[in-house]
């Protein structure tokens, strides 16, 4: 009795067994197309090489004194100038170190260095049109600072003695005037001229490139105020207020056009260059889901999704950062990435955001 192969005897069952896992197999790769979320509704405008460290304002600043201007995609350094600390501000990148100061325009234009007269360490404090306002302060903490303004190629252009003591600022972005805390009220420098002003302010937050914010509360309502300079910007008188300091203003990092203010009415926001509110920016908008970043009429939400039909995403879930309209809750688009995804900067335009392949930005559809 000869033995057949079953194989060889089905050849039938073979090939549907066959036609049958590639259908699954296709269907499974269908679905899990179907089902990543992927990158839409907006358009790449551009892309620089990877690189880390914090946003200021419109800019991002490395460890290695790099600056990424997050509008143009340009990049400039200031690696010769070793150690140090790197500010940014009136569209320069300012690196203070040792005995000097440095700088140079984010466009790779006007470099220049200041060194301070010997014994006295440099701290910039404020840049406006080309100046930029530094203190000269000795090494014993009780003796006071010169403040010193210096001109588009590092000049010095005048000089205040004795001004105090002066802290280094918290933050590394470098506001348009300079404010000190003086008694009942606050005294803003100007780094153009020098000129001096004491204004009512209880509270002060200096917004990256951009004015100095007061909050204060007169008359029992909070009152906000801004100062490009030495000069009054904008005032707004929002509801009234209870005894006490003046509302809570904050520049939100990732969306340095606009400040939120805690005031009476909650959380609002508000344009820095105009004091104009900006609908649906405040955080009592509706916005459904993790909201990382509010700006005019925009905000940003984040979440992460798991692909359990694609095999080759398992343990890699896809990060979303979708932008809503929050005047209609409509999605305006989204960038999806299975990697690193860090929003560094939304306007109103677009947003940029930083991958494991570089920094990109995208423009966003009319709305």
């Amino acid at each position: 009795m000869s033995r057949t192969d079953p194989l060889r005897r089905n050849p039938r069952r073979l090939l549907l067994g066959a036609v049958a896992v590639v259908v699954v197999a296709a269907a499974l790769a269908l679905s899990a197309y179907a089902t990543t979320p992927r990158t839409h509704g907006v358009a790449g405008d551009w892309q620089a090489k990877p690189l880390d460290g914090r946003v200021v304002g419109r800019v991002l600043l490395s460890g290695d004194h790099t600056a990424l201007d997050l509008r143009t995609g340009k990049s400039v350094s200031l690696g010769s100038a070793a150690g140090g600390r790197a500010y940014a501000g009136d569209g320069r990148l300012v690196v203070a170190g040792t005995g000097r100061v440095d700088s140079v325009g984010l466009d790779g234009t006007g470099r220049w260095t200041w060194r301070p007269p010997p014994g006295l360490a440099a701290v910039p404090l404020a840049a406006r049109r080309g100046s930029t306002l530094v203190a000269a302060c000795p090494a014993d903490a009780s003796a006071p600072c010169d403040l010193v303004g210096l001109d588009a190629g590092g000049h010095e252009a005048w000089r205040t003695t004795g001004s105090g003591r002066v802290a280094v600022p918290e933050g590394q972005g470098l506001p348009h005037v300079y404010a000190a805390a003086s008694g009942g009220g606050v005294v803003l420098v100007d780094p153009v001229d020098g000129r001096q002003g004491l204004v009512p302010g209880d509270q002060s937050t200096g917004v990256p490139d951009g004015p100095v914010v007061l909050s204060a509360v007169q008359d029992g309502r909070c009152v906000v105020a801004a100062y490009d300079g030495a000069d009054p910007l904008w005032t707004r008188v929002l509801g009234a207020c209870a005894a006490g300091p003046g509302p809570r203003v904050t520049s939100v990092t990732v969306a340095p056009g606009t400040l939120v203010v805690d005031g009476p009415d909650g959380g609002t926001g508000l344009d820095p260059a105009t004091g104009r509110e900006q609908t649906g920016s405040g955080r009592s908008a509706a916005v459904t889901g993790d909201v990382v970043a509010r700006t005019a009429g925009l905000a940003v939400t984040r979440e992460r999704h798991s692909t359990p039909l694609d095999p080759l995403r398992w343990g890699s879930p896809t990060t979303v950062l979708t932008v809503v309209d929050t005047g209609s809750g409509r999605e305006v688009g989204q960038v999806a990435s299975t990697g690193r995804l860090d929003l560094l900067l939304l306007d109103g335009d677009g947003l940029v955001v930083r991958t494991d392949d570089g920094v990109t930005r995208y423009t966003l559809p009319r709305r």
